[in-house]
């Protein structure tokens, strides 16, 4: 039986945390009227090319514990420096040279499967069948946080169902996996209440009422659902009660605080209009026709939907009012994410043979859709791929977010460079990207600095969603996974061999998180899969520096900061991290971050934009290997692993 968990000190629960909103901070003006129109009209010519070209590829794709802590020793805050940490910030200094001894050519990336040894041990049940239903395709989604506050990150994977077999849909519950120490894991859904069995799609993990313990929204085919987490080791469903369901195909979802009011909203992207009862799609192959899943061509897009968190438990939906319903898409994941630095989480949408959209945040929870004028809609070519999932990083050290989009087979995964101002180029060419993912079908990413050296580095999860392999030797269905080291920002190596046993396979990969799962300092994966167990990646490989794991707490503010942004200065050098909302395809990563400290005793200077905009400043932070709690308005408090 699990034991009671008291809540943090520092908040209460229920109607104490409720009593924390504020009113929203100042917004600014929208774009004057003449300057609205010249947007539109350049939006209109450019989206109607990139609409047309996209038609043409994407018919492919249609086809027919806790420690005891330490004190602080020296320290200094600040706060409400400034509103935008990004304008005054100097490039990172380029670290070790790509030729040299310690780069990333030299210093490999390297994995070790651990799932068996974890004890954990989860096949999505909604795969393909003979039907090959669209709901067959994307798998299920992951979410790696600490929900019962042990210090430890566990683990929840939704399963899915089918419709031709549908006396086996109520036998496939989602699984919750507590982390015990040391892989080690034990599977404690009906404990939790959280056996749940449906179609299951992405799944967000995040603190929704400020009571300590992360809560728990469930992207579905058909009605989403939510559950608050007790606090005790067990959860309710209060899907009706919230107000945050929808009957449309919710692939993704991410809690953020768009609106900057001490608590965390709820954006839920939506795929397309699909019934069991549409006809199937086929393949020319003879004598028979091959039955393949459907593609999203001439298929009616859906909305995003948008939920205000009003602080009672509830939530209204505001879509509408938000400029949501203006612009359908198909979409398949979600980041929150601050690229234009003015304080305020952005929304950035995969969406599949349609642009992808950026939604700029105006202020006043209206948003604007800008994705083409600001180049991260469309390929290089100027077409409209196939976008699967999203990974956020400071890629190439400029102290802006950078976007990484996955594509379907023949379409190139997209490297969108923040230049500034959230106007972005087109760089997985002369990054080394495109080459290795053109003939490969990408789906989950992660974007993070795996070896410690300051450089985010890139993983790829690939697999089809159709089986052509009686086509020919030509076809694959099971596709090897991409592991890259990012070389100081020149370049991205792809690891080979030496990257372990993992990469070696073929798989039909899905959704893919990041989080430190052994508590070691750097971040391991989580991948899930079609027709094969989901895998867990202990990341061994050899780090540049010794690190520090940093968890952001508010107080007056959302007690998660998810999408917000840390920068770091340490021994000359300037890192600039997101706290992950959103990403991955279908996914939720730990909000702890990896950081390394270059050997270094102390952090010069941490600072962090909380989602009300404001900036918080700490000075002279020392550091230790272990963990570092970074609450606000108070000092930073050193853990011991």
């Amino acid at each position: 039986m699990l034991e009671p968990l008291e809540p943090p000190r520092d908040l209460g629960r229920d109607g104490h945390a409720m009593s924390r909103r504020r009113p929203p901070a100042s917004k600014s003006e929208p774009p004057s009227p003449a300057s609205r129109s010249l947007i539109n009209r350049g939006l209109a010519w450019t989206l109607g090319t990139g609409l047309l070209a996209g038609g043409l590829l994407g018919w492919m794709w249609g086809g027919t514990v806790k420690e005891p802590l330490l004190p602080p020793v020296r320290f200094s805050t600040a706060a409400n420096v400034t509103s935008n940490p990004f304008r005054r910030l100097a490039p990172s200094l380029p670290g070790s040279p790509s030729s040299g001894p310690n780069s990333a050519a030299t210093m490999p990336l390297r994995f070790v499967r651990r799932a068996q040894q974890a004890g954990v041990d989860f096949t999505y049940a909604g795969g393909p069948s003979p039907r090959h239903d669209m709901t067959e395709q994307n798998g299920g989604g992951i979410a790696i946080a600490d929900f019962d506050r042990d210090g430890r990150p566990d683990l929840f994977f939704s399963n899915g169902a089918h419709f031709g077999r549908p006396e086996k849909s109520g036998q496939a519950p989602a699984a919750f996996y507590r982390n015990r120490d040391a892989w080690k894991f034990s599977e404690s859904a009906h404990l939790a209440h959280l056996d749940t069995s449906g179609w299951g799609m992405g799944c967000a993990a995040g603190d929704f009422d400020n009571d300590g313990f992360p809560d728990l929204y469930l992207a579905c085919y058909g009605p989403d659902r939510l559950w608050r987490n007790l606090g005790d080791g067990t959860f309710v469903e209060v899907t009706s009660q919230a107000g945050v369901s929808s009957p449309d195909w919710t692939a993704s979802a991410a809690w953020a605080d768009f609106d900057g009011d001490a608590d965390l909203d709820l954006i839920a992207v939506n795929y397309v209009v699909w019934s069991e009862r549409d006809p199937p799609c086929y393949k020319p192959h003879s004598p028979e026709p091959l039955r393949v899943v459907c593609g999203p061509l001439g298929r009616t897009g859906c909305m995003t939907n948008l939920y205000e968190n009003l602080g009672d438990g509830t939530f209204r939906t505001a879509t509408q009012t938000a400029g949501f319903a203006d612009s359908p898409g198909k979409s398949l994941d979600v980041a929150a994410v601050d690229l234009d630095a003015d304080g305020r989480l952005d929304a950035y949408i995969a969406n599949d043979t349609t642009p992808n959209q950026f939604w700029h945040n105006l202020g006043g929870l209206r948003f604007a859709e800008e994705g083409v004028v600001r180049g991260c809609a469309l390929n290089r070519e100027g077409v409209a791929a196939s976008g699967m999932g999203i990974g956020v990083a400071d890629g190439l050290g400029t102290g802006q977010f950078d976007l990484v989009v996955t594509n379907f087979e023949h379409e190139p995964n997209d490297y969108y460079h923040n230049l500034g101002a959230a106007q972005f180029e087109s760089r997985g060419g002369p990054l080394g990207l495109e080459a290795d993912s053109r003939p490969l079908l990408g789906f989950g990413v992660a974007f993070t600095d795996f070896n410690s050296d300051g450089w985010p580095d890139l993983f790829v999860a690939n697999g089809h969603v159709w089986d052509l392999t009686p086509l020919g030797p030509a076809h694959r269905y099971r596709m090897p996974p991409l592991l890259y080291a990012n070389d100081a920002g020149q370049a991205f190596r792809r690891a080979g061999a030496e990257a372990g046993e993992y990469f070696a396979g073929a798989w039909l990969g899905r959704a893919v998180a990041s989080g430190d799962l052994d508590l070691d300092g750097d971040p391991d994966l989580v991948i899930g899969h079609l027709e094969a167990p989901y895998e867990l990646l202990e990341n061994e490989s050899r780090p540049h520096s010794p690190s520090v794991r940093l968890q952001c707490i508010g107080v007056t503010e959302s007690r998660d900061p998810l999408g917000c942004c840390v920068v770091v200065e340490v021994g000359g050098r300037t890192l600039v991290r997101w706290v992950p909302s959103g990403g991955g395809f279908q996914a939720s990563s730990d909000p702890c971050l990896c950081l390394p400290t270059f050997g270094h005793a102390e952090f010069d200077q941490l600072r962090i934009t909380w989602p009300s905009g404001r900036t918080e400043v700490w000075n002279h932070v020392p550091v230790k290997t272990g963990s570092l709690l970074l609450r606000e308005g108070a000092v930073p408090v050193q853990g011991k692993t």
